[in-house]
């Protein structure tokens, strides 16, 4: 689709500089430059990401207490030579649910993972299966991790996650995700 666009707006932009339609040629490049740099510099989507998330205080400080969990929702996964991975916007969340991790394990005596993501993509391997392997790998402890690969949505993520909250009894729930989810 990207490529009609580019295609069609340089066929107007050499048309209108043969037909001497000077002003036309020049705002189409105006309309068709501008985006470009905007985009391509990462001003726009700068802008757009601290307006979505800007009502979010970054980094609250969790009261860990006797028995806790952190919620991770997943952000789908990808297909590559070297396997399934989790999807680009994932890694942020990986990595704060084991920030979290690390700070509950050094305050409290029972932290949990609920890692939560079935296989939406049909990629062959559940959201949670490959997220445990990358939680894993960061220094997360296999028992601590429940595993949660039935949701194929944000919704059922909710769902499915909570009826397992509701049959432990944690004292402090921690929900992972981001601005974009939660719009």
């Amino acid at each position: 689709m990207s490529l009609l666009v580019i295609f069609a707006s340089i066929f107007c932009t050499t048309l209108f500089h043969y037909l001497g339609w000077n002003k036309a040629k020049n705002i189409l490049l105006v309309f068709i430059v501008l985006p470009v740099v905007l985009i391509g510099s990462g001003i726009a989507p700068g802008y757009l990401l601290d307006k979505l998330q800007d009502s979010y205080e970054d980094r609250t400080k969790v009261n860990w207490l006797a028995n806790n969990v952190i919620v991770l929702l997943g952000a789908g996964t990808q297909k590559r030579q070297s396997g399934i991975e989790p999807a680009l916007f994932s890694y942020a969340r990986i990595s704060e649910t084991v920030r979290l991790y690390n700070d509950c394990t050094q305050n409290a005596t029972n932290c949990h993972i609920i890692v939560s993501g079935g296989d939406a993509s049909k990629q062959g391997e559940s959201e949670a299966e490959v997220y445990k392997r990358y939680l894993l790998n960061l220094g997360v402890v296999a028992k601590d991790i429940i595993e949660e690969s039935k949701s194929m949505n944000t919704w059922q993520n909710a769902q499915f996650t909570s009826d397992i909250i509701k049959t432990k009894s944690y004292d402090t729930v921690v929900l992972v995700t981001s601005g974009l989810q939660l719009q």
